[in-house]
């Protein structure tokens, strides 16, 4: 449990990659650049702490957060006071396995699919908690040893280490909304087979351990202690939806990118397989911002350069490189000035041959 903690921080410490970091004797000062994983740096603990089996790290003071496997205490580490370690004791025995700290509550994951939901007083000298049971008909046939924070559904991912109604050939996993304390099955499935392929390794039952969003890429990292690997893949888990999506990408760079400039299909009418013709007006810059930001995901995924070029091409739409050339963005008022295509509606900002009366002024 101790060199499952040791790797987590060290997987942290990669995600927050940033110059200036200085590391000494029982003292790390953060932010730190990228952590060098074939070099790691040792941090010896107290024997109290020899059982951890969840890590969570605290950026404001540079303290990690943790739990033991059984003892229902909760620690804080603090690595810039010479490792000074605090308790506090919130439970009985139970096997608990992760712990996560989101807006001001601790929530601690047991093995068996239950949360505990842990917030301090005011004063701090007081803990509040909250159990919420796992709905599966017999929870002794599940084993979870990995909680997450997801952003996009405002809720808590739990991977299933051993989940009996996974298949050999899939790894599930369960959302547990924050708002209502529901959970749900099914966030989403990693594929073991296409680990298998890649590892080389036949008959491989894929059972996660730990798990963490990166901050940057929000690619999501998960540890198998047992398995003794790291994999990397994206936020659903299936490396077969980043094919999909760079398939769909590469379509509709072919409507859109087929001349040296950005032409985002204009809504004057509609695209289909019948008419190979598509409306040139009236152009969305809204559906210009989308293109950047999709282009900007497709690099993160891939790493292929191809993309940044292509998101800057998307941007250059509003600095005039478009079907009018005409820019939007003004540099001087820091500004835009937008040709609308319908001046009843105004605040739609378009592109369009038309002139009109209409202008506009927006901070960028």
């Amino acid at each position: 449990m101790l060199i499952r903690l040791l790797v987590i921080l060290f997987v942290f410490a990669k995600f927050h990659s940033y110059q200036g970091c200085t590391i000494k004797k029982n003292r790390v000062n953060l932010p730190c650049k990228e952590y060098n994983l074939n070099n790691p740096y040792r941090i010896k603990l107290s024997d109290q702490l020899g059982e951890i089996s969840g890590v969570g790290f605290y950026p404001k003071d540079s303290s990690v957060f943790a739990i033991s496997d059984e003892s229902g205490s909760l620690y804080k580490i603090q690595l810039n006071k010479k490792m000074l370690t605090l308790r506090w004791k919130f439970d009985q025995t139970h096997d608990f396995e992760d712990v996560v700290l989101h807006d001001s509550t601790f929530y601690v994951l047991e093995s068996n699919g239950n949360i505990q939901s842990l917030r301090f007083s005011a004063k701090g000298d007081t803990i509040f908690k909250r159990r919420s049971i796992f709905p599966a008909k017999n929870s002794k046939k599940n084993e979870f040893e990995t909680l997450y924070y997801d952003e996009q559904s405002n809720g808590l991912i739990m991977i299933c280490k051993d989940c009996e109604a996974d298949k050999k050939s899939s790894v599930s996993a369960w959302n547990f909304n924050l708002e209502s304390d529901t959970y749900t099955p099914s966030a989403f499935s990693i594929n073991v087979l296409q680990i298998a392929k890649k590892t080389m390794q036949e008959n491989l039952k894929f059972q996660p351990s730990a798990a963490a969003v990166n901050p940057v890429t929000k690619d999501v990292w998960i540890l198998s202690s047992v398995n003794q690997l790291l994999i990397v893949t994206d936020i659903t888990g299936n490396t077969k939806a980043k094919k999909i999506a760079i398939q769909a990408l590469e379509f509709l760079k072919k409507k859109t990118l087929f001349k040296d400039y950005l032409m985002p299909i204009g809504n004057d009418g509609w695209c289909n397989k019948k008419d190979p013709k598509v409306a040139v007006f009236d152009q969305q810059a809204i559906e210009v911002m989308a293109m950047v930001l999709m282009f900007e995901q497709a690099y993160n995924a891939t790493k292929e350069t191809k993309f940044l070029a292509d998101m800057n091409t998307s941007f250059m739409w509003f600095l005039g490189r478009n079907e009018l050339h005409i820019p939007l963005y003004d540099p001087e008022t820091h500004g835009c000035s937008v040709h609308w295509a319908r001046p009843a509606r105004p605040k739609r900002l378009a592109l369009s041959p038309r002139p009109s009366r209409w202008a506009c002024t927006i901070n960028l």
